[in-house]
């Protein structure tokens, strides 16, 4: 046993590798947001939350052009003075400061009920680009609703939707956030959308303090993609990309939404075989070595068996002998 195990595990080798394991996520469950795949990382990893748009193009390639993919898109205005970070949105004599502004995808209606909260107006299409949805707080202090433009930094908007800031804070996607940027003025450094944190933890802006536009429009603006929302056609696929995704970067936080609950998978570390499927014949053959030399070692001590016999042991009891015997040595091949 001995000689012939090692014969054939000499071309075998066990090395650590990486495998992936599912875990549950301990957080806030998601609220009005279906099933899919969110890509966020922690508002307080920022600026390492920024996601590159060649990510993009990467899951369209691997999940085909059937999946449904939607980036969430954070933009910060400019600094004013000492006053913090704000935007100013004007009708005519009419002003309005914003905190922050969130692009969206037309797709993103798929991930949750958006329209429940649109008090009146439409969703993004994919012809929208100069287009906003606003909070009914800041459509009532400039006196607009839709089908009226707004300016903003420049550019003349229309507004297209009025949505209900009180139904929309009650969302929370996969991660347990929402999906609104955090709040600038618990930053210490803001230039060109990076931040860096003074320590505190992060504080999503209200719905009150933000404006909707097409996610193209808010990346044109000098925005970031923040997160990304996938929905494939295909689940099995799916999970396969994102496990190659997760194994590879280690660092992007995936949560994946089945309806039910909400898992993330994460690299572990693991041990694989080299070489096993090259000795699945040796050790068919090994194994018949083994098998036959225990019945050569049977046969030769049916003498025993007789003497055992003789003395009142029952067939049953003989078999039960060589049966541990034979066992032992499989355990210690094993």
């Amino acid at each position: 046993v001995v000689v012939i195990l090692s014969a054939m595990l000499a071309l075998t080798s066990v090395i650590p590798t990486l495998a992936v394991k599912y875990s549950s996520v301990q957080k806030l469950p998601p609220s009005h947001f279906k099933k899919g795949i969110l890509i966020a990382k922690e508002p307080k990893y920022v600026p390492d939350n920024v996601f590159d748009l060649t990510l993009i193009d990467i899951l369209r390639y691997l999940l085909g052009k059937k999946a449904v993919i939607a980036p969430r898109v954070w933009y910060y205005p400019r600094i004013v003075g000492k006053e913090g970070t704000y935007g100013i949105v004007q009708v005519k004599d009419k002003i309005c400061m914003i905190k922050a502004i969130l692009g969206l995808a037309p797709e993103e209606y798929y991930f949750a009920d958006y329209r429940d909260g649109l008090i009146v107006g439409r969703w993004f299409n994919v012809n929208d680009y100069y287009a906003c949805i606003l909070p009914k707080n800041v459509a009532e202090t400039l006196n607009v609703s839709v089908g009226d433009k707004i300016s903003l930094e420049g550019f003349s908007l229309l507004v297209i939707g009025i949505f209900d800031p009180a139904i929309y804070s009650t969302f929370r996607d996969l991660d347990g956030y929402t999906i609104t940027p955090i709040n600038p003025d618990a930053v210490q450094k803001l230039n060109g959308g990076q931040m860096v944190l003074e320590g505190v933890e992060p504080i999503p802006l209200s719905w009150r303090e933000i404006i909707i536009v097409p996610y193209r429009l808010a990346l044109d603006y000098g925005g970031y993609i923040a997160s990304i929302r996938v929905l494939a056609e295909d689940i099995n696929l799916a999970k396969e990309c994102f496990e190659d995704l997760s194994l590879i970067t280690q660092e992007i936080p995936i949560y994946i939404f089945n309806g039910e609950s909400v898992v993330t998978p994460s690299p572990i570390s693991w041990f694989a075989w080299l070489g096993i499927t090259g000795m699945l014949v040796p050790l068919a053959i090994g194994g018949l070595s083994i098998f036959l030399n225990v019945l050569g070692n049977i046969r030769e001590r049916s003498r025993e068996i007789y003497i055992y016999s003789s003395i009142g042991l029952s067939p049953k009891g003989i078999s039960l002998l060589f049966f541990v015997e034979s066992l032992t040595y499989a355990m210690v091949s094993v």
